[in-house]
């Protein structure tokens, strides 16, 4: 993307500057997007080796810089052309706080995307995570100043003024939590000046375990149906909810998951990125392929699997990363049948 021969003239194409975010595609390694320092997208096909525009800038608003939130939405087998939209379904965050989607790998000229940003906060985008099962168009999102669920992308993009097939707040208590300083307990809700030093001021990232599939309580506002498991990383730490953002602990927390601290002394830092490691995704579903002594499909007789990675990892901005393991979850609420 850089002009070569030693030129400090920034390439007109890629805007200036150093750095970039991309995503890859989770069934086909072979496939990433990219975005530039001025919100122009690019696409390879060929893991880097070639490169080509899929949208430009003023198709998305004209950010003024890097979109974030890059994704691949699940193939579908209803697409258009019939191509089964293997590596064509493409989601781009932008700074400005705007969602687009496309189907077909930014059509002609990089001009086919389509605005799904109704019912976001205006904030900037930071990460989308979108459902991996086959046909489906659903997805999560995170802004600097909220959560947010999309159960049908596609629809919004078809309708995109319709505020019932919008995006739904589920941020809950997360911008609300107490937390202890020096082993005191400070709420920021009731003490002056808590916002200041709100727990969750600034959001940066999301991770989705889709492995578990929990019903919608009534009253959810993304409606029947069920839901995973989310973590949000945030300027101050992990959190989860188990409720489809309806409420928010530390993570881990100690009346849920037995720890011997809230939050299992994971400094208070700014955590800007998750990633959940759960085993290779199998290409035809999507999914990890849960490969280890937790996989309900093992064979007694087979010889013993390795175990599954089965773990968060947490990016800090200046202390590292933080792993933790992902013990099989006891929801509140529920038994073990032994």
């Amino acid at each position: 993307f850089q002009q070569s021969g030693g030129s400090t003239t920034p390439d007109p194409q890629w805007g200036g500057n150093v750095g970039a975010t991309f995503a890859v595609n989770p069934v086909n390694g072979d496939q990433m997007i990219i975005s530039s320092n001025n919100g122009r997208i690019f696409a390879t096909e060929t893991r880097g080796a070639t490169w080509f525009v899929i949208g430009n800038p003023d198709v998305f608003g004209s950010p003024g810089n890097f979109s974030q939130a890059l994704a691949y939405g699940a193939p579908d087998p209803g697409a258009p052309a019939g191509v089964g939209n293997f590596g064509n379904f493409m989601y781009v965050g932008t700074a400005t706080g705007q969602v687009y989607i496309t189907r077909t790998a930014g059509g002609g000229n990089g001009q086919s995307w389509f605005n799904v940003s109704l019912g976001l906060d205006g904030s900037p985008v930071k990460q989308i995570i979108t459902n991996p099962a086959r046909g489906s168009h659903a997805a999560y999102a995170v802004t600097t100043t909220g959560v947010f669920f999309l159960a049908d992308s596609v629809a919004l993009s078809q309708d995109p003024a319709n505020a019932a097939k919008g995006w739904v707040n589920v941020t809950g208590n997360l911008r609300d939590l107490s937390y202890a300083i020096f082993g005191q307990t400070y709420d920021p809700t009731a003490n002056p000046g808590g916002g200041a030093l709100n727990q969750s001021l600034s959001l940066a990232t999301i991770a989705v375990d889709w492995r578990y599939s929990i019903p919608n309580a009534a009253g959810d506002p993304a409606g029947p149906g069920v839901h995973p498991v989310l973590y949000v990383g945030g300027d101050s730490g992990v959190f989860r909810s188990l409720d489809n953002g309806a409420t928010w602990t530390n993570f881990p927390d100690q009346s849920i998951d037995g720890s011997l601290a809230q939050g299992g002394h994971l400094p208070r830092v700014g955590v800007s990125d998750l990633d959940l490691s759960l085993g290779d995704v199998n290409p035809t579903t999507g999914m990890p392929n849960l490969v280890g002594p937790y996989d309900p499909a093992n064979n007694p007789n087979a010889p013993a699997p390795a175990p599954d990675p089965n773990l968060l990892l947490a990016t800090t901005y200046g202390r590292g990363q933080f792993a933790i393991k992902m013990a099989p979850m006891i929801l509140p609420g529920t038994g073990r049948i032994s």
